[in-house]
């Protein structure tokens, strides 16, 4: 399976609002996460395959919430 770059022009707040699909979550002011990747949240951060990011306070409410949806 190969990998894609995609190159988006813009600010986060234009793409997440033009791209509202389900499962995706802004959780910090520089970071949008596909929620089915979500490994482990510790503390306040989120471990994604190979990456650890971090969650604003101001997200983390929403996060926990949408996390509940999925299970």
């Amino acid at each position: 399976q190969a990998k894609k770059t995609i190159l988006v022009t813009g600010t986060l707040t234009e793409f997440e609002t033009r791209f509202s699909a389900p499962g995706f979550l802004r959780i910090h002011r520089s970071y949008i996460v596909n929620l089915k990747h979500v490994e482990k949240i510790s503390g306040n951060q989120l471990m994604l395959p190979g990456h650890a990011l971090p969650i604003s306070q101001s997200c983390k409410a929403a996060l926990f919430s949408a996390l509940d949806m999925l299970d």
